[in-house]
């Protein structure tokens, strides 16, 4: 599901910050609030970031990443930006190794070896590619709500307890034309 709200205009019972229909489509309880784990602090360009190369410095700037447990194997990523998400022009991606194995999964650049599913937003379309088979899970469940894309997926991470369990890494950058 593809999703983009303005967040003043959206009822939140649980005061978590994602409106009840984003949670709804997410997959979590709109009357519950996710309990987020902060699993890294890039900081904002210019303070304490910890950009790639120069080239990545117009792009949204990507400043936390959170993750929840709101079920039994559902895992909720939110990863926040200096500014509200703009997904037009723009390229995010969050890549996952999920059974921390790097024989599996991605293998064509170092960098990403081992990348189970990856998550993406390009020019505000979201999408999901699998390189280790039986790891996705349907549907797509992303949305961007202000400075937040939050993505919902069902992981064999380990039971309310996400800690060493996944390896990820997180690209933005500005969407080359006609992409």
């Amino acid at each position: 599901a593809l999703l983009f709200t303005t967040p003043c205009l959206a009822q939140d019972t649980d005061a978590d910050g994602i409106p009840d229909a984003v949670e709804f489509d997410l997959g979590s309880d709109p009357a519950h609030a996710e309990q987020f784990t902060l699993l890294h602090h890039d900081g904002i360009i210019g303070e304490d970031d910890e950009s790639a190369s120069g080239t990545y410095e117009s792009a949204p700037d990507f400043v936390d990443i959170y993750l929840a447990n709101v079920a039994w194997d559902r895992w909720l990523w939110k990863i926040t930006f200096a500014d509200d998400y703009v997904g037009d022009g723009n390229t995010f991606i969050l890549y996952l190794d999920v059974d921390r194995d790097l024989t599996t999964g991605r293998q064509d650049n170092d960098s990403v070896r081992g990348t189970d599913l990856m998550y993406t937003q390009v020019n505000g379309e979201f999408g999901l590619a699998e390189y280790t088979r039986g790891l996705r899970s349907d549907p797509l469940r992303m949305a961007v709500v202000g400075n937040a894309i939050y993505i919902c997926a069902d992981l064999p991470l380990g039971e309310g307890n996400a800690d060493g369990q996944v390896r990820f890494r997180v690209l933005s950058h500005v969407s080359p034309p006609n992409t």
